[in-house]
């Protein structure tokens, strides 16, 4: 779902770039609960995970929001 200022959420960059959770902890070298819970906004990542999380699913930080 595209949010404000054509900005998406976590999810939606992963789903378009057609990974699974488990693709993105794998290359992450994270837990797929870490994973889980940033899409869920249990827990955001550190600039540096989320540069790295839109480096792998095509997207820039700044196009990536939470709620």
């Amino acid at each position: 779902m595209i949010g404000r200022s054509g900005r998406v959420r976590m999810k939606t960059a992963r789903t378009e770039a057609q990974l699974t959770q488990n693709e993105v902890a794998k290359r992450m070298n994270l837990s797929i609960n870490t994973v889980l819970d940033w899409e869920l906004g249990r827990r955001k990542p550190r600039a540096d995970q989320l540069e790295e999380y839109c480096i792998i699913c095509g997207c820039r930080p700044e196009d990536i929001y939470f709620d």
